[in-house]
């Protein structure tokens, strides 16, 4: 069974002092939390052993209270992340919460346009200065304040808000060195929709991208340069041997229902270890991968490339999103999977086969990573 409690940062929290949120701790059965007292009663605790019982003891006084509501009501909540309340959190980074309790939507406005971001109660997508981004844990509406995943500051808002850095090398002879991944390819054809194949528009635009980022003093290497097959796990292998110094895997979507009317550009960060992907309710793993040592570089770059794509190709923005593709795991570099449209889409299908939509989507994404290196 797990909980979450509420906390006031500033006690044990030296790092976080005008801040409170909820913190997770693993409970045992109800039944057994006679064994605290026995021991106290038999043996005495050190100061430090008592604090580690806090949470038992808090446990078997709050077991009336779960009984007679049958919920997580008052001071004991279901399962969930350590969280932190919302307003407490932007005013300590001279930002400003607006919402009325009688409405789902909320804004935070920082100073100018850089710190300004939006959404809804119990969603995980948010709007972070114009693009759509998802959390890994919805905004929660608790007490009459609302909370955000301490795991979703880390990791989403304070890299976006605040970033520390350049994401690669800064100006010099040459900015950075991208490594260009056109997906599928050989045996694997990806997607297939209306007479279009997927790792043959992968490499098109690949091949239109080099000589734009070229141009704006790039190094580029291509994982392919003809229709080869390359498993997904050799792609970032290969970008290491290159010494990139960032990794971009370009793919096109599809749905499998024909007519689905579903359009836009995505793209993909690695997901944080331990945190749901964004097709995910909970974590299906808590496993690490090297990748996630780039986390908050992963989402810079997928931030950038996203905005660059919605703003310069007009399509729809489905956001920035997370997944455990196999690309993305092992990465020895900041990286992201870009799906630049759905070939699905009857009307979308048929701007992603011209060559002036590729030119127009190698010129968002040489946008976004000059962006990114600042």
């Amino acid at each position: 069974m797990m909980f979450y409690i509420p906390w006031e940062a500033g006690w044990d929290s030296p790092a976080l002092p005008t801040t409170s949120g909820y913190t997770e701790f693993q409970a045992p059965s109800l039944r057994r939390l006679e064994k605290p007292w026995g021991r106290i009663h038999r043996e005495g605790v050190t100061r430090r052993e008592l604090c580690r019982l806090l949470p038992a003891l808090c446990l078997w006084g709050a077991r009336d209270l779960f009984a007679a509501s049958g919920s997580g009501a008052g001071k004991v909540f279901p399962t969930g992340p350590e969280r932190i309340e919302l307003g407490s959190w932007a005013s300590a980074r001279s930002m400003r919460l607006n919402w009325q309790r009688s409405a789902e939507r909320f804004e935070v406005l920082g100073q100018g346009t850089r710190g300004n971001f939006s959404g809804e109660i119990d969603s995980r997508k948010i709007t972070i200065r114009g693009v759509v981004c998802y959390l890994s844990y919805p905004i929660a509406l608790m007490d009459e304040r609302l909370w955000i995943a301490t795991g979703d500051l880390a990791k989403v808002m304070m890299p976006l808000l605040f970033p520390a850095g350049r994401g690669a090398r800064g100006p010099g002879s040459s900015l950075a060195t991208v490594c260009v991944d056109p997906g599928h390819g050989g045996k694997d054809p990806g997607n297939r929709h209306f007479g279009l194949l997927e790792k043959e528009l992968t490499l098109k635009l690949a091949l239109t991208l080099k000589p734009l980022l070229e141009k704006s003093r790039f190094r580029v290497v291509l994982t392919r340069k003809s229709d080869r097959y390359l498993e997904p796990e050799i792609r970032p292998v290969l970008a290491r041997k290159a010494g990139a110094d960032i990794l971009v895997s370009l793919h096109f979507n599809a749905v499998p229902r024909i007519g689905a009317e579903v359009r836009g550009v995505e793209t993909y960060a690695l997901t944080p270890a331990g945190h749901p992907s964004t097709n995910e309710r909970v974590a299906s793993t808590r496993t690490g991968y090297s990748g996630n040592r780039h986390d908050a570089a992963n989402v810079r770059l997928a931030f950038e490339l996203q905005r660059g794509l919605v703003r310069t190709l007009g399509a729809e923005d489905r956001g920035v999103k997370r997944q455990r593709f196999a690309v993305l795991r092992e990465a020895p570099v900041p990286a992201v999977l870009v799906e630049g449209g759905f070939l699905s889409d009857y009307r979308e299908s048929r701007l992603i086969s011209q060559p002036a939509y590729l030119l127009r989507m190698a010129e968002a994404i040489r946008d976004g990573l000059l962006a990114f290196v600042g």
